[in-house]
């Protein structure tokens, strides 16, 4: 069996030990996280998160990642999916945050690659 499929079965074992509403806590947490990187839900990396995640605490529960020993929020292990190969792809390509509005050559490179990019 291929590596995905075994990843698949892995996840649906762990959510099926946790609660209905343990499952929606997380599925939330990582609805949101992919969100705020731009993500897509359906992403292979969803999977990746859901193997690893761990629910601290009973009455609120906080979602973590156990990767290799170390407890990580989603946030932190995104951010080291980000340099994977395996999911570098399903990222945006990051944007410049800011640009000053007295500097018109960076404008001006600024313009010019949204104009790329909504061309290719």
């Amino acid at each position: 069996m291929d590596r995905r499929g075994e990843r698949g079965r892995e996840v649906n074992e762990k959510l099926a030990e946790m609660g209905q509403i343990a499952r929606k806590v997380v599925e939330r947490q990582i609805d949101a996280v992919l969100t705020r990187n731009g993500v897509g839900y359906s992403c292979p990396m969803r999977a990746e998160l859901e193997s690893e995640v761990v629910l601290i605490g009973d009455r609120d529960p906080v979602v973590r990642i156990c990767n290799n020993g170390r407890i990580l929020t989603l946030d932190s292990r995104v951010d080291e999916l980000r340099n994977d190969p395996r999911f570098s792809s399903f990222f945006p390509d990051s944007p410049k945050l800011r640009v000053k509005r007295n500097d018109q050559e960076e404008l001006r490179e600024n313009f010019d690659a949204i104009l790329r990019r909504s061309n290719s």
